[in-house]
């Protein structure tokens, strides 16, 4: 009797995760959106929505975020009041994205709603318009940030989600990556 190999060998195992990861970056599409009823509840747009016209607060005065979209793609981040994820988010964003996809064509827009304590770290090359009373992130929806929308050049929403955590991450560059055919 020959005795029979493992098939879940680790080995085998580390194999095939690695062919499922290299087809899964080859051919990156944009991830699928699921949100629970609850989360769907505080969205007031959805993929494939046209983000509503935003009016913001900018060093300049008040500015339109259409004039603010990047000739391929932007990511608009969402920043409320002081939650431990939107240290994160900002510290991630110019690395994430300004650093692999800004030559791209893709922008990004950083909104703070309300009287938000958040700040950009030092030297970031990101900058901050913003909505003061929260009625512009009113027209997005409700409750939970941070946000992070990527937006195709018209406008379009691609791809979202409510809150910033690794699995965001993920998805955003997945996301970029498929935006910008890589």
């Amino acid at each position: 009797m020959t005795p029979m190999t493992n098939p879940l060998s680790p080995t085998r195992v580390a194999a095939v995760l690695a062919l499922t990861l290299l087809a899964a970056t080859a051919d990156a599409e944009i991830p699928k959106v699921v949100l629970s009823a609850q989360h769907q509840a505080m969205c007031q747009v959805d993929v494939g929505d046209a983000l509503p016209a935003l009016t913001l607060t900018g060093d300049q005065g008040q500015v339109e975020l259409k004039s603010l979209l990047g000739k391929k793609a932007t990511v608009v981040a969402v920043v409320g009041y002081q939650h431990w994820m939107n240290p994160a988010l900002l510290q991630d964003l110019p690395g994430d994205v300004l650093k692999p996809y800004g030559e791209k064509g893709v922008e990004v827009v950083v909104v703070k709603t309300g009287n938000s304590p958040a700040k950009l770290p030092k030297g970031s090359p990101l900058a901050i318009v913003g909505d003061p009373t929260g009625e512009q992130f009113a027209k997005l929806g409700s409750g939970r940030q941070p946000r992070v929308y990527v937006l195709d050049a018209a406008g379009k929403i691609l791809w979202f989600d409510i809150e910033y955590s690794r699995s965001t991450r993920r998805d955003l560059k997945q996301t970029l990556a498929s935006v910008a055919g890589e």
